[in-house]
């Protein structure tokens, strides 16, 4: 190794230990050994921890409304509300989806439920709510296999269904995008949205008040025809013959 200059031995003993240092850290290296914390507003950004919104615990579900539909002494049929379970939170989509994928269960069926809605229904596009009016794109091919009154049942299946929601009053019917004129419970297509008003021999609650009404006029008729056969002679009771006077 080639010896240091006097002249550069001299200086460096010549220079205060002030200096020294100074030298020391303007190389950017500590004096200090232990570990220094970084102040705030320096941390790496890459290092930077960020707070995030707990999700929703898997397997949480709810319970939601549905309607299919029951046969009513093996002649009429109006709608039958069942309860399905989706994961939360229920959407409009979820709820679309337990109408189309929870079909009747067993139970259900042997008390004459069933559904109109083909086995394969799916939906086009997710739901979409304007106003009150509930917007649902089903693909052709799901139109495809609804005529008659099997139309009309599938129709009201789905406006019950989506009316349960809160703050839904109406469907507005899609395929593929495009409106759709659906048809109400008389048969006939509607430019419009559909509401429960329109399938009022398939409402429950229509229905519940048909057979009170039946009930009620029934039991009338029944008053009637006692009252009618009260004013008829009780059989053996005698009869005075035509023309006598009755004896007081």
């Amino acid at each position: 190794m080639a010896a240091r200059h006097p002249v550069a031995r001299r200086l460096l003993a010549a220079l205060p230990p002030l200096a020294l240092v100074a030298g020391v850290v303007g190389c950017g290296l500590s004096t200090d050994d232990e570990p220094q914390a970084i102040p705030n507003g320096t941390a790496d950004p890459d290092t930077t921890t960020t707070t995030t919104t707990r999700p929703a615990p898997v397997g949480e579900t709810d319970n939601v409304t549905v309607y299919f539909l029951q046969s009513v002494e093996g002649a009429e049929e109006v709608l039958y509300e069942a309860q399905r379970q989706v994961p939360l939170p229920a959407t409009p989509a979820t709820r679309l989806d337990a109408l189309f994928t929870q079909p009747p269960t067993d139970e259900e069926r042997e008390e004459g439920v069933w559904s109109a809605i083909p086995v394969d229904a799916v939906l086009a596009d997710r739901p979409r709510q304007e106003g009150t009016v509930l917007v649902v794109d089903l693909p052709e091919g799901v139109y495809d296999q609804l005529h008659g009154v099997i139309a009309q049942d599938a129709f009201a299946q789905i406006v019950f269904t989506a009316t349960a929601i809160p703050g839904v009053s109406a469907v507005a019917f899609q395929r593929d995008g495009s409106p759709f004129e659906a048809v109400d419970g008389s048969g006939q297509a509607q430019r419009g949205p559909l509401s429960r008003a329109d399938f009022p021999e398939l409402d429950p609650e229509a229905a519940a008040g048909r057979e009170g009404r039946e009930a009620r006029e029934e039991g009338r008729d029944e008053g009637r025809q006692a009252g009618a056969d009260g004013d008829e002679a009780v059989p053996g009771a005698a009869v005075p013959p035509a023309g006598d006077a009755l004896v007081s």
